[in-house]
C-alpha cells in the first residue's frame, strides 16, 4: 500500500519519533489492519523522505511495544489485539496525550530507572554486557567528535531494560524515552554533558558487571540527579 497520500514530509529533528507517530496513526485511522503487510522498510522511506536506517529504527521500537511483528524474510506485520492489548492502550493515551508534563514523566524515570538498573546487575548475561559496551563505545567515539549521542544515551537505557528481563518495563520506558527525546536531545547538546554521560553510563555498566544491584541503582539515581542541571 502506498501511504505517500496520507502522510507529510517528516521532521527531521525527531526522525524515529515521527516515523512512529505516523505509523500508528496510520494504523488508528484503519489504512493497516491487524495481519496486515507493511510496505518494505525501502518503500516506506522513500514514502516518508527518511533513510532506511530511520525506518529500520522505527520497525524495532515498534516490535518493541507490541503494535508490529517483525518476520524475517517475510516482511513487517500489524500485530493483532493481545492480552497486552489494555497495557498498549495506556501507553498510547500517554504518548497522545498533550496534557503531560515534562516534569512529570522525568519524575516516573526517577521512579523506574534506578530499580531497572537494580535488576539489570541481577539478571544480566554475557550477550546483554556485550551489547551494552559496543553502545557505549560508539556514544564514547561519538562525544569525543562532539556528534549527537541522543541514539546511543537512549539505546544503552533500553538495553539495560531488557537486562531486567521485564517486557513491561522495556515497553514503558520505550514510551518515555521517545516521548522525552526531544529534552534528551537538548541536554545532550550542552557542551560539557556528552562526555560526562559518557562516564556516568561506563559506571553504571560496570555496577552492572559485578552484578552489584544497589550499586548500580545508586549511580543511575546519581545520573538522573544530574539531568535538571542540563535542561
Amino acid at each position: 500500500m502506498d501511504v505517500s497520500g496520507y502522510v507529510s514530509p517528516i521532521n527531521k529533528n525527531r526522525l524515529h519519533q515521527e516515523v512512529i507517530w505516523r505509523i500508528k496513526e496510520l494504523i488508528a485511522q484503519g489504512c493497516f489492519k491487524p495481519g496486515d503487510k507493511l510496505p518494505s522498510n525501502r518503500e516506506l522511506a522513500e514514502q516518508f523522505s527518511v533513510s532506511r536506517a530511520v525506518i529500520a529504527e522505527a520497525m524495532a521500537l515498534l516490535e518493541v511495544m507490541g503494535i508490529v511483528k517483525i518476520k524475517p524474510g517475510s516482511g513487517t506485520y500489524v500485530n493483532s489485539l493481545n492480552k497486552e492489548g489494555i497495557e498498549q492502550e495506556v501507553l498510547n493515551f500517554i504518548l497522545t496525550s498533550k496534557k503531560y508534563l515534562l516534569e512529570d514523566l522525568n519524575e516516573l524515570r526517577f521512579i523506574l530507572e534506578p530499580e531497572i538498573a537494580r535488576l539489570a546487575a541481577e539478571k544480566r548475561n554475557d550477550p546483554d554486557i556485550e551489547k551494552m559496551r559496543s553502545v557505549l563505545q560508539r556514544m564514547e567515539e561519538k562525544a569525543a567528535k562532539d556528534e549527537n549521542v541522543t541514539d546511543e544515551s537512549m539505546n544503552f537505557h533500553l538495553l539495560l531494560a531488557k537486562a531486567a528481563q521485564n517486557q513491561i518495563i522495556v515497553r514503558i520506558l520505550v514510551y518515555l524515552h521517545i516521548i522525552l527525546r526531544e529534552s534528551r536531545d537538548a541536554s545532550l547538546k550542552r557542551k560539557e554533558r556528552p562526555k560526562l554521560a559518557v562516564k556516568e553510563h561506563m559506571a553504571i555498566l560496570d555496577a552492572v558487571i559485578e552484578k552489584d544491584g544497589e550499586k548500580a541503582k545508586k549511580l543511575m539515581k546519581k545520573h538522573l540527579e544530574e539531568l535538571p542541571r542540563f535542561l
